[in-house]
């Protein structure tokens, strides 16, 4: 059983049996922080969803035609650039 009070995830889990909730009529579809009730396929018990969008934003050099700027990180031979998400491990030449 999952006692948490919340869960964020990306698909509708049951908080009794974290059993996947399949929305296969779109009834979930809503304004932006509507309450719906639903009803478990799994252990039938009733829930509350609160629909939400969540954007997960990232720069990046490659889209913007500029050059990446390499750091080197904790991890030897791992480098991630100053400015975007990008990452690269480069092997030293013996």
């Amino acid at each position: 059983m999952n006692l948490k009070y919340h869960i964020y995830e990306h698909n509708i889990i049951c908080p009794y049996c974290d059993g996947e909730y399949r929305d296969d009529d779109y009834e979930v579809a809503g304004e932006n922080g509507e309450e719906v009730i639903l009803e478990c396929g799994h252990c039938h018990k009733k829930f509350t969803a609160h629909t939400s969008i969540v954007y997960c934003t990232y720069s990046s050099c490659n889209l913007n035609n500029e050059e990446h700027i390499l750091e080197e990180t904790h991890i030897k031979g791992f480098f991630t650039c100053k400015n975007c998400e990008y990452s690269e491990h480069i092997k030293p030449i013996i």
